[in-house]
């Protein structure tokens, strides 16, 4: 009876805080839907969900339904949550804006809640709802909810997990607090497998919690759980060929083949999303390619001469072969040993840069300039760029969302690492028993930043800025705490 009073607690809140607040909940409910109904959601991935969802609806599960109706599974790196979830939206005939709105409106509920739950340990309403609607409207996370992405989803049960998480630090690790989190944990697993890193910020929370004797165990429980619930998917990967029960994009069957060796490559010296999106995603294309390799202005860690040479070798192949596999994976040998400790800790620290730092990323909202710039070169054929976003309304619009969401970023960061080292003291580090709330979600914040971080720029080569949406409402209650005392 308590767990079921416990989840309806996220959505069925009381009737006195929603009588305060429910003009407000519509009034930023209605802000959601607009903007995704007078969006473009379409995404790179959209036209492979949309056939691993028609390979679910003929039977094939997660698996593509071939041209001879047979089925080809997917195997390695998905989980199948959010493609089922997507089968059932389309089944119920709400579409693709129906599932983003909905998950919009999840994910605006688990703010209310969050902000419910400061209101009840904080006892201070003003706080909770000026969180609630810092954000609900945070330019870092509203932007991806009109792409049909799995972070928006991850960000809303990240938002649920630090709810929980203060919860737990006032009330203790009860039985129904400890069984809701690990409900969390693997429902994100299942939606998409970076949700993993949920289990960062549960880590240091048990520190504080708990003696080393009983963290330990709670922490085997913990893992245990766990792997016994992902394990089923894990079996059905081996049992339909992969050659290991969990593995990334680049050892799935459906990753173009030949290919790890170039993509090894390009994380040797791309520092930016932009590099890796215009490097990287040629090579998935089923028509004729012709590789150009493309440098940003300031990348210093690749020369125009081996640009040439690697050019030289691709012209006019339509995939990859074996040999410039090795090829490949030679020459990201020779650069990686070239690099050495020094050149790879600067490589790392310019890709971590650009992913949370880089003006041109937009955080998931439609300011797309430089294709925009080329549909107006024609018109506008002896003028510069800067020249164009000046005369071109349209382009100086975005210019200047740009400019607001670098310097927002700069903003919350700046603030974020002036609390981290509010007090700071190794010694106080170290003493995790004399943590307070804010410092225990602080340095969580930090642990899942810092994971999220390096599984993207350096464990897997993604490079893509949307991974790092589902740590920010941690990141920006921490800033919004310390601001706000």
């Amino acid at each position: 009876m308590s767990k079921l009073k416990d989840i309806n607690s996220i959505f069925l809140f009381s009737n006195e805080v929603f009588k305060k607040d429910y003009l407000l909940i519509l009034f930023l409910a209605f802000i959601r839907i607009t903007y995704i109904l007078l969006s473009n959601n379409n995404t790179g991935d959209l036209l492979f969900y949309n056939q691993i969802t028609e390979g679910i609806f003929n039977g094939c599960g997660i698996g593509l339904f071939l041209n001879n109706e047979s089925c080809s599974p997917i195997v390695g790196h998905y989980f199948p949550g959010f493609f089922y979830l997507i089968a059932i939206t389309y089944k119920a005939g709400i579409g693709l804006k129906g599932l983003l709105i909905l998950i919009s409106l999840f994910q605006l509920s688990t703010f209310f809640y969050l902000s419910s739950i400061i209101k009840k340990y904080a006892n201070n309403f003003s706080l909770g709802k000026k969180i609630f609607i810092f954000l609900s409207l945070s330019p870092l996370t509203l932007g991806w909810s009109r792409l049909i992405l799995m972070e928006p989803l991850l960000t809303a049960f990240s938002t649920l997990f630090l709810a929980k998480f203060i919860q737990i630090f006032n009330e203790g690790f009860k039985k129904r607090n400890f069984i809701f989190l690990l409900i969390l944990q693997i429902s994100g697993i299942y939606i998409k497998p970076t949700a993993i890193l949920f289990s960062l910020p549960f880590i240091i929370l048990a520190l504080v919690k708990f003696n080393f004797l009983r963290f330990c165990k709670k922490l085997f429980l913990w893992i245990l759980i766990i792997i016994l619930a992902i394990a089923p998917w894990g079996y059905r990967n081996i049992n339909k060929g992969s050659k290991e029960p969990f593995t990334s994009a680049l050892n799935s069957n459906f990753f173009p083949p030949n290919t790890n060796g170039y993509i090894k490559w390009l994380s040797s010296w791309v520092i930016t999303e932009h590099e890796q999106a215009a490097n990287g995603y040629p090579i998935f294309s089923k028509i004729y390619f012709d590789v150009k390799i493309k440098r940003g202005r300031f990348n210093p860690f690749i020369t125009n001469k081996e640009i040439k040479e690697v050019e030289k070798r691709m012209h006019k192949k339509t995939n990859f072969s074996p040999d410039d596999d090795k090829f490949f994976e030679e020459l990201n040998k020779v650069r990686r040993k070239k690099l050495g400790l020094s050149g790879s800790l600067s490589l790392y620290f310019a890709k971590i840069t650009s992913l949370l730092f880089n003006p041109l990323n937009s955080w998931g909202w439609p300011l797309e300039i430089s294709t925009e710039m080329k549909t107006f070169s024609k018109e506008y054929v002896n003028s510069t760029n800067i020249r164009k976003i000046t005369i071109v309304p349209t382009l100086a619009f975005k210019f200047i969302l740009k400019i607001f969401l670098f310097i927002y970023r700069i903003g919350i960061f700046y603030i974020f690492s002036k609390s981290l080292f509010k007090d700071f003291s190794f010694k106080r580090l170290i003493s995790f028993k004399s943590y307070t709330l804010e410092d225990v979600i602080k340095f969580s914040a930090l642990s899942f930043l810092l994971g999220t971080l390096y599984l993207v720029a350096i464990q897997y080569p993604s490079l893509e800025h949307r991974f790092i949406s589902v740590v920010i409402p941690w990141i920006e209650y921490s800033a919004f705490l310390y601001l706000y005392k």
